[in-house]
């Protein structure tokens, strides 16, 4: 099934919303996250290499991959979306929703959650205990975190590329970013680059373009990478909508 939307870019906003509004969250998503990227790097890559954003394919049913096809004005180009989440946190997810679910229907409380690090080791059975607020571990630490995180970066990386028939824009989709200090920024960026050399070593990986994507805490806007051969690695921040301004990190 082939899905056409009009889009431009900037318009993550209403507009988009009202032409998606009946989809399934998992298709809004797919489909916001890739408009997000294009935005991100606008001016930057897109525009000057393939025109002004004209419309978004969204493909599912055996029509994908690609999933996404953006349509400029002078080419078409495939698109990859995946979520950066490790398998215990989407099960953790899972059994919070079959949990709030309960809760409505009997008219329970609420039960409280918390996030599950990546980097928290979860027994198969003990998710439950992991979900509540103390936790199997009462912290980790920053590094490990995104240190994991990044392992599944290059994870989704390598998936995506085997399953591509085409060269792709391959966008990487991550959690929310919670920093307490700015130091923790060069952690962040140091392992998207080694994140990024570990990509270098997946077969025919220099057909596509990597692009991860996380929602800052403290700034409200996306962090965001990009990787490809024939640019290299750049970092920068960028706003939910429109942002024409400059590249504000280049490595």
């Amino acid at each position: 099934m082939i899905r056409r939307i009009t889009a431009s870019f900037g318009n993550v906003s209403t507009d988009l919303w009202d032409q998606v509004s009946t989809w399934e969250d998992q298709d809004c998503n797919e489909v916001a996250h890739c408009l997000r990227a294009l935005n991100a790097w606008r001016l930057a890559y897109f525009e000057p290499k393939y025109g002004a954003l004209e419309a978004l394919e969204h493909r599912t049913d055996g029509d994908d991959p690609p999933g996404v096809v953006a349509i400029f004005s002078s080419e078409r180009c495939s698109m990859e979306h995946s979520q950066i989440e490790p398998e215990h946190r989407k099960a953790a997810y899972g059994l919070q929703n079959r949990m709030w679910k309960h809760a409505q229907k009997t008219g329970s409380p609420m039960p409280m959650a918390r996030v599950i690090p990546a980097a928290e080791i979860v027994p198969k059975r003990g998710l439950a205990q992991a979900m509540m607020p103390g936790g199997l571990q009462p912290w980790t630490f920053f590094e490990d975190e995104i240190n994991a995180l990044m392992k599944i970066v290059v994870e989704r990386a390598r998936e995506k590329v085997l399953s591509a028939r085409s060269s792709s824009v391959i966008v990487l989709q991550g959690g929310l970013l919670t920093l307490l200090v700015d130091s923790e920024w060069q952690t962040v960026i140091n392992a998207h680059k080694a994140a990024a050399r570990a990509i270098q070593g997946v077969p025919e990986q220099e057909k596509h373009v990597f692009i991860t994507l996380y929602e800052v805490l403290r700034e409200g806007r996306f962090f965001t990478s990009i990787y490809c051969k024939e640019r290299g690695f750049a970092w920068r921040f960028a706003d939910p909508g429109t942002d024409a301004r400059p590249i504000e990190g280049l490595i």
